[in-house]
């Protein structure tokens, strides 16, 4: 039996990962795991160091460490590539441990969400004019460790028919899955 499949929504802030992993967890009868970050940063008022990140990052991959096992779907609404982007956006050179940690626990699949969708203000997003470049850093990333991505676009329904499609593609493709049979549906707050 194969093991747990992990799907990722990935890409720059206000690019609807949030909206399109719900729906898809449903629809797919998967687990979701939330954005995590945004548990954690609440109660700080939006301010980190770096540290701060490292700490994320590492909790967040406890969270992916239990997720369902074999044959399970689970729908993640970012990953650990998130916390490597972000760092070195911020902050420079990213740890090379942060960057293992993801290698060690990448997805099957990605969907890149492309920044085509209206910015909406969130006292937690920092980035409403540099989402264009923010995605060609997930790009690169994603080109470079030849992982299975295919980028999002679209608005509103049309951005989740699209990811729906993506996704069934994928599973079928990849794992000889019926993408009509699913699990119950779970929820693990990030």
């Amino acid at each position: 039996m194969i093991a747990s499949i992990r799907i990722v929504l990935t890409g720059p802030e206000s690019c609807a990962k949030s909206t399109v992993a719900i729906r898809l967890s449903s629809s797919r009868k998967g687990t979701l795991l939330t954005e995590h970050s945004r548990d954690y940063l609440q109660p700080l008022g939006g301010v980190y160091e770096p540290q701060d990140i490292l700490e994320m990052a590492q909790q967040h991959a406890k969270l992916m460490d239990e997720l369902p096992g074999a044959g399970q779907v689970s729908i993640l609404d970012t990953d650990l590539l998130t916390y490597c982007i972000w760092y070195e956006d911020k902050f420079g050179t990213a740890p090379p441990s942060l960057w293992d940690l993801w290698h060690q626990r990448m997805a099957h699949f990605y969907l890149l969400c492309f920044p085509d969708t209206p910015w909406i203000a969130d006292p937690l997003r920092e980035n409403p004019y540099d989402r264009h470049r923010l995605f060609q850093k997930y790009l690169r990333v994603l080109n470079s460790t030849h992982v299975n991505y295919n980028i999002l676009t679209g608005m509103g329904a049309e951005r989740f028919k699209r990811a729906e499609f993506f996704v069934m593609q994928f599973l079928k493709n990849q794992f000889n899955f019926n993408a009509d049979i699913g699990v119950p549906h779970k929820h693990i707050a990030g």
